[in-house]
């Protein structure tokens, strides 16, 4: 069994948590089961966490050891909420932050509406209300989050897509430090 394919067992079989998984970088699937077929959305994170990993001051002999990647060959601007995960964690929401999640469907053709749960202390808005995605189409989600009160509790919540086949995905959210 290949990395990629144990990280997708082990969301298969392990209730996912967004600290469980915050730190898996490579190429992470939500697979969806219901009794007639099987939709897979990809999110496409290696080059996101190669960035974020890069960004890190002085990690470049590092992550060439590891890796084989050069640091130079990445954009060094991105966050840790800016991995393209199937979470979203905010350590420290400071008033507003727009995070963004990018799916890619692999399998067939259907249309999804969109709903969501704010985590308590913030306020959530994401772009699309619906969308439909064909057998590898892609989608941006942008998801803006405000805080509504001072708080260092952790809060959750989630954004979930419905498809009109009955097939759901769940993306946990999840944000600990507020400030207005």
């Amino acid at each position: 069994m290949n990395f990629r394919d144990h990280l997708v067992a082990q969301f298969d079989t392990v209730h996912y948590s967004p600290t469980l998984h915050r730190c898996k970088h490579f190429r992470i699937s939500a697979k969806v089961y219901t009794k007639h077929s099987i939709i897979v959305l990809l999110y496409q994170s290696y080059d996101d966490y190669m960035s974020f990993l890069c960004g890190i001051d002085g990690s470049n002999p590092t992550v060439l050891n590891y890796t084989g990647q050069n640091c130079w060959t990445y954009n060094s601007t991105v966050y840790g909420p800016d991995l393209n995960l199937p979470s979203i964690t905010i350590a420290r929401l400071n008033q507003s932050r727009v995070v963004q999640r990018t799916i890619q469907n692999i399998a067939g053709n259907e249309p999804y509406n969109v709903g969501f749960s704010a985590p308590y202390g913030t306020s959530m808005k994401v772009s699309l209300n619906h969308f439909s995605l064909g057998s590898g189409e892609r989608q941006v989600l942008s998801v803006i989050f405000n805080a509504t009160s001072n708080s260092s509790a952790t809060s959750y919540g989630r954004i979930g897509l419905y498809g009109n086949q009955g097939h759901v995905v769940n993306i946990p959210v999840a944000v600990i430090f507020k400030i207005l």
